[in-house]
């Protein structure tokens, strides 16, 4: 049979009402809630700790498809002709990610979230709202 004590339930109550502190059993409590996540690492209370995260080839096909798709429909876009200029070296920056033998997610990632800025600006045009819709699932995989 198991029980707790009553000083059990003050020491509980005790780390609840000041989480940063430890008490004499318990570590500082620490919640992370997240709702949703995919292709994504959390790493905490570490030292000089390093992650290393690799795409898939499927989410590098998703990837080839999303740039060739979004190359395709660039003249549909009602882009102004410095966004369109942007929007063209988002396209080569992503290019030359998606070609290197060790792509770069966070360079990949930030030149989604320019093509994405320069899309919603753009969003008024037929074109843009359907490539707008690729973004998120290309960004969670990231």
């Amino acid at each position: 049979m198991i029980s707790i004590t009553h000083e059990g339930i003050k020491e509980v109550e005790q780390a609840l009402s000041e989480p940063k502190e430890p008490t004499a059993h318990f570590l500082p409590v620490n919640v992370i809630s997240i709702g949703h996540m995919e292709g994504s690492q959390i790493q905490q209370a570490t030292s000089e700790s390093t992650q290393t995260y690799v795409v898939s080839e499927e989410h590098q096909r998703q990837l080839v498809e999303f740039i060739a798709l979004l190359r395709n429909k660039l003249p549909d876009l009602e882009l102004t002709n410095s966004h369109r200029a942007e929007l063209q070296a988002d396209l080569a920056t992503l290019d030359a990610q998606v070609s290197s033998g060790r792509p770069k997610t966070r360079i990949i990632k930030e030149s989604l979230r320019s093509v994405r800025r320069i899309l919603e600006g753009a969003a008024a045009a037929v074109a843009a709202t359907e490539l707008l819709k690729y973004l998120p699932g290309l960004l969670a995989i990231l």
